[in-house]
């Protein structure tokens, strides 16, 4: 900490020879350090460095050139060029001025991974090539990660050695004319890997393997730890790394709703708009507070599946309800978004919402919701959950009309019978919306509830009606790690070409991923297929676990 201030010290002062020390210092010290402190310690911290440096408060070094070349990238990226995000973008390049490692830590949907790709583009605008290359290091194992040796002492590369080789020695894609060359580990951090890693986070700069390889970290390479917390990060880990630390207030879900309202038209970037203010963001603390979820969601994770909801209604409904939204007037219209967005409210908060044995949650929220929505008020008979919106009818409907008639059928095994009730069509509505958009569902309850009955009736209809759609279901238990599940899914897949995987004949799967919370959890809290998972997510790429070149 010491040296990379004085680094940092050392470079303001060559940019302004003549200026006393306190100040340069005083700059130091702050500018340096804010970009990793939590927002509730910020006022505290500040305070401090005042105290230090009574009567001396220098304005912070700002690069107006460069942040025109960040907006626009963000702007071009289709993302906003919110001033807080240009701020975490702008302070990442000045810890990359002075560390070759760094962690970026903060909440899921805080806007990580955009800050570092919106900073590399930004770069590659002003003529500086960079490329980077992404791995999860909790999604294989030790050995795979850094390599191992048979009993035939045969030695078998890992992941981490292989991208450490190809950048060291400008192989295989990368060249002397990248000036940033980025590994980016987004994945939890245990004490197994991350310990081998601190020859290559201090000053030795090499990474050593089993074989005595010793490969060398070249000044274009950095390295980039993407993460959640430090809840398993040694002392001696932490001191190696610079920090960027990303609260889940700084950046926020609104650029996000802005970027999704750029795609709408005008009549209901408008409507949406005002609907996110009066709706969900008047009243999100007051949710919080009074209910309790079945598991923690944040704020981006409501607003992510809002947005899903809203697209999949506007976008991939009936064709009657396409048409009757199209010709109807502006008025009109605007109506039928506040039902849309009260019903989309309704279950991606109202559908998490916990039923405890104590408060029943679900009837509170009920009621929340019948007096939140004004436009087309919900009918008094029943819940809200027992309706659906129905723009041709400008009404709600209730689900009742929807269950269809049970056909008895002679030769089917009882416990492969499915008789529709309200239930069963709305769950299945809800999977229908998603899947539309192309969007992962979770559900969540206890055993016996008939998760499983719900999603295999739905996928069985989904495949027979419709050719485009294959579908594969996958059981986890307790040795399920992600090496199995790769095989698993892979095995579905064909190859299409190059590296490229897809379902047979262009079709699209979807995969039903059963008892997720099954799979081993480790010493450090995490689960192996789970980060496959979140991998291929977020991706869209897994390493061969044979020759570890990359799929897609």
């Amino acid at each position: 900490a010491v040296k990379s201030l004085l680094r940092q010290a050392g470079a303001l002062k060559r940019m302004e020879p003549e200026s006393d020390e306190n100040p340069v210092l005083c700059r130091a010290l702050r500018d340096f350090n804010t970009p990793k402190i939590t927002t509730m310690d910020m006022p505290i911290f500040l305070r401090l460095i005042k105290d230090l440096f009574p009567g001396c408060w220098p304005a912070p070094f700002s690069d107006p050139d460069f942040e025109k070349v960040c907006i626009g990238t963000a702007k071009r990226r289709g993302l906003q060029a919110d001033p807080q995000f240009i701020i975490k973008t702008v302070g990442m390049i000045g810890i990359l001025g002075v560390r070759h490692c760094m962690f970026i830590i903060g909440p899921t949907g805080c806007g990580k991974t955009e800050v570092w790709k919106t900073l590399l583009e930004a770069r590659k605008d002003v003529g500086e090539d960079g490329q980077w290359e992404q791995a999860n290091p909790k999604a294989v194992t030790s050995d795979e990660l850094y390599g191992t040796m048979s009993k035939t002492k045969e030695w078998k590369d890992g992941l981490i050695a292989v991208i450490f080789r190809n950048m060291s020695k400008e192989m295989n894609g990368y060249k002397s004319t990248h000036i940033h060359k980025w590994v980016i580990l987004d994945g939890d951090i245990d004490a197994t890997w991350i310990e081998s890693m601190n020859t290559v986070m201090d000053d030795n700069k090499v990474l050593t393997l089993v074989s005595n390889e010793r490969i060398p970290f070249s000044p274009t390479m950095r390295m980039i730890l993407e993460i959640q917390d430090m809840k398993h990060a040694s002392p001696a880990t932490v001191s190696r790394g610079g920090v960027l630390f990303i609260n889940e207030a700084d950046i926020g879900w609104k650029p996000y709703m802005e970027s999704w309202r750029e795609q709408l038209d005008q009549v209901p970037q408008s409507a949406f708009y005002l609907m996110f203010a009066n709706y969900f963001e008047a009243n999100i603390e007051s949710i919080r507070k009074s209910f309790a979820f079945s598991c923690p969601i944040y704020d981006m994770g409501f607003v992510n599946s809002l947005t899903c909801f809203i697209d999949a209604m506007l976008q991939n409904n009936t064709k009657e309800n396409m048409e009757a939204m199209r010709t109807m007037g502006a008025d009109d219209q605007k109506l039928v978004y506040d039902a849309l967005f009260a019903f989309a409210m309704m279950w991606t908060i109202g559908g998490s919402v916990a039923d405890d044995k104590t408060v029943n949650h679900r009837k509170a929220f009920n009621c929340f919701m019948k007096g939140l929505s004004k436009s087309v008020r919900f009918p008094d008979q029943g819940d809200c959950y027992d309706f659906r919106f129905e723009p041709r009818l400008k009404e709600w409907v209730c689900w009742d009309q929807y269950v269809s008639e049970y056909n008895p059928v002679a030769d089917r095994m009882f416990q492969n019978i499915v008789i529709s009730n309200m239930e069963l069509e709305r769950m299945k509505y809800i999977l229908e919306l998603h899947t539309s958009r192309r969007k992962p569902v979770l559900y969540v309850g206890v055993a016996g509830t008939g998760k499983t009955t719900i999603v295999k009736d739905y996928l069985a209809s989904l495949t027979a009606t419709n050719d485009d759609f294959v579908s594969q279901a996958i059981n986890n238990n307790n040795y399920t790690s992600s090496f199995a599940l790769q095989g698993i899914i892979m095995g579905t897949l064909d190859k299409r070409s190059g590296r490229t995987y897809g379902p047979p004949g262009n079709k699209k799967c979807v995969f039903f991923i059963d008892d997720l919370n099954m799979p081993y959890v480790d010493t450090y809290d995490t689960q192996s297929a789970i980060m496959l998972l979140t991998q291929m997510i977020s991706y869209a790429q897994v390493y061969d676990r044979a020759a570890l070149e990359e799929k897609k």
